[in-house]
């Protein structure tokens, strides 16, 4: 079995046609073939899109996309991919009209039209609309050809994958409001929960179009979707000191896993502290919380890509993570070749390596 297994001996090896893809077309809102151009994928693989009762702040239902072969019947591993991006703000929301004003993204990042695009670009079938990223689909082509099913939440709440309306909640009102609640975390929790928990999807009207082995779910965060895994690993509602979900495996891909060099020199990063204050309300301790350094446990299996030299990043961003590793265990991929490596079809064998 192949699945996400080797990552360690994978690792080491690399370091010693398709639809789309130049204008900004309309999505698919159903089905369609998984087709990222340039890019070998099994023939019979299908995208479906699932609508999720969680309202984006443009008032519409988030949606979750599922990549799949179609037609089968038997369990099989899946893996939840949770996408970059996301990351926004509106910088003096009106009450009356949240979305209206200037925001920190260009294009914006918190309406659901916005958060398909990040899939169908995660997928390799739209162009990147989020600057310094790159995307070719090479990554879920590989996991097809492993066999793994992919369950890929959208996120138009901008907050790192960490908000959650009643229990994480994002500074609603004055001082420097949202006017809107963010749930990016419950976004990130369901989407690893329909995956192990058949009877909680159909609680929520959603039926997945594949049969999934929860003994092989895998969790899988690509720059800021890295926190989404982290705020997975850190959930815990019976303060037991054990996490609620256990990935069998997981892999981040060019994340931030440490927010507190953003925290240190506010005066350089205001515009970004400052969308960390609507999102952490309570400050730099609230937003070191929920990461992957300070989650109770994790896997065995685990991969960290990232690139020490990022532009932008500013240093010690990634040093809790590395201590972390090198104190439990799990693979440190230094990839001196720009962010995403994995999902970069300029070296697809990158992709096959990690997955492999």
């Amino acid at each position: 079995m192949r699945q996400l297994q080797g990552w360690a001996t994978a690792a080491m090896a690399v370091l010693a046609s398709g639809c789309w893809k130049t204008e900004f077309a309309e999505l698919p809102a159903d089905s369609v073939a998984f087709a990222p151009a340039g890019v070998e994928v099994p023939p019979g693989w299908v995208i479906s899109s699932i609508d999720v009762p969680l309202l984006c702040p443009d008032g519409e239902f988030s949606r979750y996309y599922a990549v799949y072969p179609e037609g089968q019947l038997e369990p099989m591993p899946a893996a939840v991919v949770y996408t970059s991006g996301a990351f926004d703000y509106v910088y003096a929301a009106d009450p009356q009209d949240p979305l209206g004003g200037a925001h920190y993204a260009e294009p914006a990042r918190l309406s659901r039209d916005w958060s398909v695009t990040q899939v169908y670009t995660t997928l390799g079938m739209y162009p990147v609309t989020v600057a310094g990223e790159s995307h070719e689909g090479t990554l879920i082509a590989s996991l097809a050809a492993s066999g793994v099913a992919v369950l890929l939440p959208a996120n138009c709440w901008g907050d790192l994958w960490h908000n959650a309306q009643g229990s994480a909640e994002n500074q609603f009102t004055e001082p420097n409001g949202d006017y809107f609640f963010r749930n990016g975390r419950l976004a990130a929790e369901w989407g690893y929960r329909f995956l192990v928990d058949p009877t909680f999807a159909g609680s929520q009207l959603v039926r997945l179009p594949m049969t999934v082995d929860a003994t092989r779910v895998y969790a899988i965060g690509l720059g800021e979707g890295g926190r989404a895994v982290g705020e997975l690993l850190s959930l815990d509602y019976d303060a037991n000191g054990a996490p609620d979900y256990r990935p069998a495996a997981v892999m981040l891909d060019s994340m931030v896993e440490d927010l507190g060099p953003w925290y240190a020199d506010t005066a350089r990063y205001a515009t970004i502290v400052s969308g960390l204050d609507r999102i952490f309300p309570l400050g730099e301790e609230q937003a070191q919380a929920g990461t992957l350094s300070t989650a109770p446990e994790l896997p065995a299996r685990l991969l960290y890509v990232f690139d020490p030299t990022e532009p932008g990043i500013p240093p010690g961003a990634h040093g809790r993570m590395l201590d972390r590793i090198a104190a439990t265990g799990g693979v440190a991929w230094p990839f001196v070749a720009g962010r995403y490596p994995v999902t970069n079809a300029g070296d697809p064998a990158v992709a096959n390596a990690a997955v492999a």
